[in-house]
Order: C-alpha cells, then structure tokens, then sequence
C-alpha cells in the first residue's frame, strides 16, 4: 500500500484522515476484545475536498433510517396489548467503558408486585420491581411505560440524524473542490497547537 502524503476529509463522517493511495484510510472502527467492529461508510473513497459523490447516497438511507425509527416510534407510543416492555440497562466495565443496552422483558406479578426479571451484576437473576422505577399500575400499563423510553431513545436518534442530513446537505450546497492537506503541513499545524 502506498504511503500516505496528504490528509483529507471523510465524505460521510467528516473525519479528517490519511489518505494512502489517495483515498480515505480505514477509520470509524472501534476495537473490542482484541477485535476491530465496523468501519466507517466513506472508508477507500476519495476525500471532500475532492468529491461529494457520495453524499447524496448517505443523504437517502439516513431518510430511510428516519423512517423505519418512526414507524417503530409509533408502536411502541401504542398501549401495550401484552406485558412486554423495553428495558434499559447500563452497564460500567471495569476499564470505566460505559455500555448502554435495550432488551424486552416478560412483565410480572410476583409476590403481588408487578415487575420483571433481570440479571445482576454477577449474572443472577432477580426481581426488579416497577415502582423502584417510578412505574405504577397493571403490567399492561408498566409495559407501555417502559415502552414510551425506548420510543424516547429511537426520537433523539431521529433528532440526531436529521441533523446529520442537514449537515450533509450544507456541505454539498457550499462545496468546491479543495486542496488536500500535506502530512507535513498538518503534523506542523498540530504541533504548534499543542
């Protein structure tokens, strides 16, 4: 592979890379257990300051990920018709990595308590009852509560990417092509502001 010499920024994420042979080095990757996990979209493409061929494909299915999140939005905003509901759980390793998860669970009446199962810390399984999370009523209705956070959490995804298509499309009404960035330059530009 080439040696990069010049950087350039992503097409999709708008990452600022290396671009060995002239397009974009692997980047928006994260390492888990020894083990790299995605990558990102405008990875081996030209830079920005170059082309934005490409925008306009991340543009469609960041507006049909919008749609799919609204359609799952609106039944989860329905009432439960089943004692079924998200939960939420967060998690923090060891390391201090943070890790946040959503999963159904079967809603319960134990001991005359609504509530569900879920596993501690030590993987053990125990009651986890609904008042101790500020939800009252019948499982039906603890159900479609638990619902209406996990309907919260896809609205701020929403939020965030309609703000990216937004970003997106400003970047492709202002664009001209650029220069690219020389590593020499760059590399002396960062050690100046450090």
């Amino acid at each position: 592979m080439a040696k990069a010499t010049h950087f350039g920024n992503c097409q999709c994420c708008g990452a600022f890379q290396k671009l060995p042979a002239g397009l974009l080095s692997i980047h928006g990757y994260t390492v888990e257990d020894g083990w790299f996990s995605g990558v990102c979209r405008g990875t081996s493409h030209l830079p920005f300051q170059q082309s934005h061929a490409l925008i306009d494909q991340f543009i469609a299915s960041a507006e049909a990920k919008i749609v799919e999140l609204n359609a799952q939005i609106a039944k989860l905003l329905a009432p439960a018709t089943e004692p079924v509901g998200w939960e939420h759980t967060r998690t923090t390793h060891r390391s201090g990595k943070v890790t946040d998860a959503w999963k159904q669970v079967n809603i319960i009446e134990h001991n005359g308590t609504i509530g569900w199962m879920t596993e501690d810390r030590n993987g053990r399984e125990r009651f986890n009852p609904a008042y101790c999370h500020s939800m009252y009523g019948t499982a039906l209705e603890v159900a479609t509560k638990m619902n209406s956070y996990r309907a919260e959490a896809f609205r701020r995804i929403v939020t965030k990417t309609e703000t990216y298509i937004e970003w997106q499309q400003t970047r492709v009404a202002n664009w001209t092509e650029q220069p690219l960035v020389p590593i020499m330059n760059a590399l002396a530009e960062r050690e100046r502001t450090l």
